[in-house]
């Protein structure tokens, strides 16, 4: 059988059940069980606030590295092009450079020229 409280006019209702009297070492016990819980999750706090934040400069560490790094790797990669292209331009062939002359080949004709005997 539960009791309940069914009027909520009946203020008395936690005073009226009889149970035996708490002992001192109980109260003790209770409030130093939640002090004790309170001081624990407090530290747990303080302990993952403390590694988000390393955590976070870490992160914040790798990234600015990474980005200095890629910006090298890049310039580095654009150079190396660069020189490249410069070698290909300048020793590529002289049929691609400005000014140079290729000769043409002479292509005999078939016809006998004025003034010569045909067999």
């Amino acid at each position: 059988m539960s009791t309940q409280n069914i009027n909520p006019n009946n203020r008395d209702f936690e005073a009226s059940i009889n149970t035996r009297p708490v002992t001192k070492d109980e109260i003790a016990y209770r409030n130093g069980y939640v002090r004790g819980r309170a001081t624990g999750q407090l530290e747990q706090d303080r302990r993952r606030a403390a590694q988000a934040k390393l955590y976070s400069e870490k992160l914040n560490s790798q990234t600015g590295n990474s980005l200095s790094a890629g910006v090298v790797l890049g310039f580095t990669l654009a150079a190396v092009a660069a020189i490249f292209g410069v070698i290909f331009y300048f020793y590529g062939g002289v049929a691609g450079r400005p000014g140079a002359v290729t000769p043409t080949p002479v292509v005999p004709t078939s016809e006998p020229a004025p003034g010569e005997p045909t067999l």
